[in-house]
């Protein structure tokens, strides 16, 4: 069962910091008339940390949704096969979350 919640809590760290870099832009552009912009970037410490802060968090819910599986409930049937409805539920329930922590941490 630990070994279930340590790498779980592994893989969605990694994850998560993939999925951070893709969803966290490092650069603000504004426009002004015509054809001219201007780019901003941010500071590298404070953009790590953010990443850092949400797979930090995105490995903890992993962790904890692992946790309450005791059985491979959560996705798995009694005949060993992956459950659509359960698994769309977790889906689901993830993705609320994540999107909670996403909006946390870009009013932050």
């Amino acid at each position: 069962m630990e070994k279930k919640i340590v790498k779980t809590g592994v893989y969605s760290f990694v994850l998560a910091l993939l999925v951070g870099l893709l969803l966290f832009k490092g650069y603000a552009t504004e426009y002004f008339d015509g054809s001219s912009h201007v780019t901003t970037y941010d500071e590298l410490l404070p953009y790590l940390f953010k990443l850092l802060r949400f797979s930090a968090i995105a490995a903890l819910l992993g962790m904890l949704i692992a946790g309450l599986d005791r059985n491979n409930e959560l996705v798995t049937t009694s005949q060993n096969k992956v459950s659509p409805v359960k698994l769309g539920c977790v889906a689901i329930c993830v993705g609320i979350a994540a999107y909670w922590i996403v909006t946390g941490l870009y009013t932050a």
